[in-house]
């Protein structure tokens, strides 16, 4: 076998390398539901959350919130046998401790407008709600059913 000059060599590296990497990454997949110890993006704005993913598995959630709105809001997880749409609310907000269990929140201090938060919480498998809890958030649609997978 002859000698391959320096530039093809170069290319055959290049080659293999590029080959390995798009083998790597074809090997991953991206489904609705993530790895256990996520990072889940949740983005708020007038009026609307929505979660990158609704369903993750149970364990450590690292919610990442990002407020694309105009206007303050916060990030509610409430575990609840509910419907997102069906939550109980009185005089404008979410009645929480008769809605479900608050598993956890962003402050509305740390969701100013064009700001992100996060907050890390240890889930069980079952159904939660993702809502802005401001006066009024909630009835205008800023809620987001949220699955907890075995």
């Amino acid at each position: 076998i002859g000698e391959v000059p320096s530039m093809n060599l170069r290319r055959l590296v290049a080659l293999a390398v590029t080959t390995a990497v798009l083998a790597i990454i074809g090997c991953s997949s991206t489904t609705p539901t993530e790895p256990l110890g996520t990072n889940v993006q949740v983005a708020l704005d007038e009026w609307s959350v929505i979660p990158k993913v609704t369903q993750v598995g149970s364990g450590q959630i690292n919610f990442l919130a990002s407020n694309e709105g105009s206007l303050q809001h916060e990030l509610v997880v409430l575990k609840t046998d509910l419907p997102a749409s069906d939550l109980v609310v009185t005089d404008g907000k979410v009645d929480e401790e008769a809605s479900g269990t608050v598993i956890g929140q962003i402050d509305p201090a740390d969701l100013a407008p064009g700001k992100q938060a996060s907050t890390t919480l240890n889930l069980e498998p079952g159904t939660y709600v993702l809502f802005c809890n401001l006066t009024g958030h909630y009835a205008l649609g800023m809620r987001a059913g949220f699955t907890i997978a075995n």
